[in-house]
């Protein structure tokens, strides 16, 4: 017979009072999703008053979690509300990744999430954040990030529909702290209210308090071939080059929100400046130009 030494019995049954705690955990989740909920809304949205929901959840050990029903709602300014729902949410992780001053998550499945954003009675183009030096944002890193069917829509303070977005597949990585980074592996976004169709977008995206870049991205825009690079500033400066096939002014128009004033369709290799209501265009055309063929 083999005998545990005195000074590991202590070691070995907090270990086994960890394992059977995790094992009933796992077995009654619904029992445990309501305390889930109310421990996630307290600890993570105590300072914005927002609430999160978990109808269910499966606990994979060192493995990560499953939560399913999911939905949070945040409450923003001047009445402004922002509901979040999604059917299942997949997270691999380990303790220790959870743990470090950036808090990681291995992968990250959303399935069939859908946002909806009501815009308060007030507010700005800009963020809050805009020209502060200590602005940032939540700190987390997500090394495989994967959205299935996801929608969105924004309103007005009045209802009126100020964006719709009825489909997202994404791929790819999110690293946030002192600004987002975001890394595209081949993503399709149908964009009604722009009428664009996004596809097979690959890039990079870096989003900070001052602006919206993008150091290179490319796709196809309505089946069309692009790639860009540039920045929109959150005053609205925009400084953008394009390289395009086939593509036409009022497609590039819709897209970045942007009235550049003629008709054309045809490959493009083209910088776009625009500060106020100031448009500059500079580049190459070859293509239809205003009824002309050049």
């Amino acid at each position: 017979m083999h005998w545990i030494r005195p000074t590991r019995l202590p070691i070995l049954i907090a270990w086994l009072a960890i394992l059977g705690v995790l094992a009933w955990v796992g077995t009654h989740p619904r029992v445990v999703a309501p305390f889930l909920s109310r421990l996630v809304t307290r600890q993570l949205m105590s300072q914005g008053g927002g609430t999160v929901k978990v109808a269910d959840f499966r606990i994979r050990p060192f493995e990560g979690m499953d939560l399913y029903g999911v939905s949070v709602s945040l409450p923003g300014s001047d009445r402004g509300l922002t509901l979040i729902s999604a059917d299942t949410v997949r997270a691999d992780f380990s303790l220790a990744d959870l743990t470090g001053e950036t808090p990681r998550l291995r992968k990250l499945v959303v399935q069939r999430p859908e946002v909806y954003a009501r815009l308060g009675n007030h507010h700005d183009t800009e963020p809050e954040t805009a020209g502060k030096k200590d602005a940032g944002f939540v700190r987390l890193g997500i090394d495989q990030l994967e959205i299935q069917g996801a929608f969105l829509e924004f309103s007005g303070s009045d209802g009126r529909l100020l964006e719709r977005v009825s489909h997202v597949e994404w791929n790819g990585s999110v690293h946030s702290g002192d600004r987002i980074h975001l890394m595209l592996h081949g993503c399709d976004v149908a964009w009604d209210t722009r009428e664009s169709l996004l596809t097979g977008l690959r890039g990079e995206i870096v989003i900070d308090d001052q602006e919206f870049a993008v150091p290179s991205a490319f796709g196809k825009l309505n089946g069309n071939e692009v790639r860009v690079e540039g920045f929109r500033r959150w005053d609205g400066l925009l400084d953008l080059a394009v390289d395009a096939h086939g593509v036409s002014i009022p497609e590039v128009e819709n897209l970045i929100d942007l009235t550049i004033g003629f008709h054309a369709r045809g490959d493009l290799q083209a910088n776009f400046f625009a500060r106020g209501d100031t448009v500059v265009y500079s580049g190459l055309f070859n293509g239809e130009l205003e009824g002309y063929q050049m």
